[in-house]
């Protein structure tokens, strides 16, 4: 019997927040020069991990009751993403094929997730609408450091 999401979904988000957490402790954002050559080859940079960040009303899907803000890193199959929902909850998605799993994403993970969601901006938006995620990033760093310029004037 093949496996199963179930079986997959853990080590599919050990794996993709093993990068995430290399980025984001490097302050790997966007193209940074300070940041090790070797990273630069082996990661993107957090501006282009992932698809987009956008927000899935209720109802979306079949038996979906609550809306969420959805990172989502890869479509098709499988699909991986993160839901964070209006309490704080977050949870890494496996979905494959009429299949899918979860997992709870918490402590500094769920930290890191949460900050990189609302570095897009998106939940402050009263509309909501899936933007390209490495704009929303890179405006996001340049907002950083329009603010940090200005406290230290």
């Amino acid at each position: 019997m093949p496996e199963q999401c179930k079986d997959k979904v853990r080590e599919a988000f050990e794996s993709r927040m093993e990068d995430i957490r290399k980025m984001y402790e490097a302050g790997y954002w966007i193209g940074d020069e300070d940041i090790d050559e070797g990273m630069k080859e082996e990661l993107p940079g957090l501006a282009d991990y992932g698809l987009c960040i956008d927000y899935v009303e209720n109802g979306t899907f079949e038996d979906q009751e609550k809306g969420y803000y959805r990172y989502q890193l890869s479509y098709g199959g499988p699909t991986e993403e993160f839901r964070m929902y209006e309490n704080g909850d977050i949870e890494f998605w496996y979905l494959d094929w009429f299949d899918g799993a979860s997992t709870d994403v918490t402590g500094e993970d769920a930290d890191i997730i949460e900050e990189i969601i609302k570095m897009s901006g998106i939940t402050e938006r009263e509309e909501s609408s899936e933007k390209d995620f490495s704009e929303m990033v890179a405006q996001a760093v340049i907002d950083y450091h329009m603010k940090k310029d200005t406290n230290e004037e």
